[in-house]
C-alpha cells in the first residue's frame, strides 16, 4: 500500500509539473511564426499576441528591401514606407506596413515625453510599456532589461551581456541601435517644449524624444495577424499537446490510486 501511495506521488507531481511548465510556456509564447510569401516552411514575420500586430522577421528589411542606408532620417523612412508598401514583392503582398506606435506617449503626465526609471513613466528607462509597441518588444516579449534599474541606478555588468539587448529572439538584424515610432510627441527643455518622434534606443533599453532629423533605424509592423501558420517537420509538441499528457498523467494518477 505504501509502494502504491509513493507511485501516486510520484505521478501526481510529475502531473503538476508538466502542467505548470504548460503554464509557464503558454505565458511566454507572445509571439507565432507567420509565413508571407509561399514557402510554408519559411518564417517572415511573427504575431505578437500581446499587442495583436505582426512584426517583420527582418528587421532591416525597410532599409536592404529598398537599397537604403541603414540609419535614415524621419522623412526618408516615410518616403521609403509608401515605397515599400506600394512594392507586392517587397510587402509580400499584404500593404498597409508601418512603424510601431508609441500612442501611450501621449497621455501619461499630459506633459508629452515623462522621464523617470521607475516603471510608471513613458520616457527613460524601464518605461510603461504599454507606451509604445517597441518598449513591450524590448521588456515584455524579450525580456530584456534597461541599464539603469528601477532605483536609478546603474546595473552592473556590460551591454548585450547583462542589460541592453540581451536577446534578440528569432529576429534577424534586430541590433543595438535607436528606431523610429510612428507617433510624435515632445518633451519640456528648460520648460519649453521641444518636439520629435518618440523613438526606443536598443542598446539600453531607453525611451526618449529625437528630433526628425536624426539618423534612426525603422523596423516595420502590421496590424493584425497577417499570413499563415508554419509548418515545420519534427515538430515540439503544441501546448493543447502538452495539456493532453498533463491531464493523462493526472487522471493515471488517480486510476492508479484508486
Amino acid at each position: 500500500m505504501q509502494q502504491r501511495s509513493s507511485r501516486t506521488a510520484r505521478f501526481t507531481r510529475l502531473a503538476l509539473a508538466t502542467a505548470t511548465l504548460l503554464a509557464a510556456t503558454t505565458a511566454q509564447a507572445a509571439l507565432l511564426a507567420r509565413n508571407l510569401d509561399a514557402d510554408a516552411t519559411t518564417t517572415e514575420a511573427y504575431f505578437d499576441t500581446t499587442l495583436g500586430i505582426t512584426w517583420l522577421r527582418d528587421t532591416d528589411a525597410l532599409h536592404t528591401g529598398l537599397g537604403l542606408a541603414s540609419l535614415l532620417d524621419y522623412a526618408s523612412v516615410t518616403s521609403a514606407l509608401a515605397a515599400f508598401n506600394g512594392s507586392t514583392a517587397l510587402s509580400y503582398g499584404f500593404s498597409g506596413w508601418r512603424l510601431p506606435g508609441a500612442n501611450g506617449v501621449h497621455t501619461i503626465g499630459g506633459a508629452g515625453c515623462q522621464f523617470g526609471v521607475n516603471g510608471s513613466t513613458d520616457c527613460g528607462e524601464n518605461v510603461d510599456t504599454t507606451s509604445s509597441e517597441l518598449a513591450s518588444m524590448f521588456h515584455d516579449t524579450l525580456g530584456n532589461l534597461s541599464w539603469r534599474d528601477t532605483t536609478g541606478a546603474a546595473r552592473a555588468g556590460s551591454a548585450g551581456t547583462d542589460w541592453g539587448l540581451v536577446n534578440t529572439g528569432e529576429f534577424v538584424g534586430l541590433d543595438e541601435v535607436i528606431y523610429w515610432s510612428s507617433t510624435s510627441s515632445y518633451r519640456l527643455i528648460f520648460g519649453l517644449p521641444q518636439a520629435g518622434q518618440v523613438v526606443f534606443d536598443m542598446r539600453n533599453g531607453t525611451q526618449s524624444i529625437n528630433t526628425t532629423g536624426s539618423l534612426r533605424a525603422a523596423w516595420l509592423v502590421h496590424d493584425g495577424d497577417i499570413g499563415s501558420a508554419v509548418t515545420t517537420a519534427g515538430a515540439v509538441p503544441l501546448p493543447g499537446t502538452l495539456g493532453l499528457a498533463a491531464l493523462g498523467l493526472v487522471l493515471l494518477a488517480r486510476r492508479r490510486h484508486a
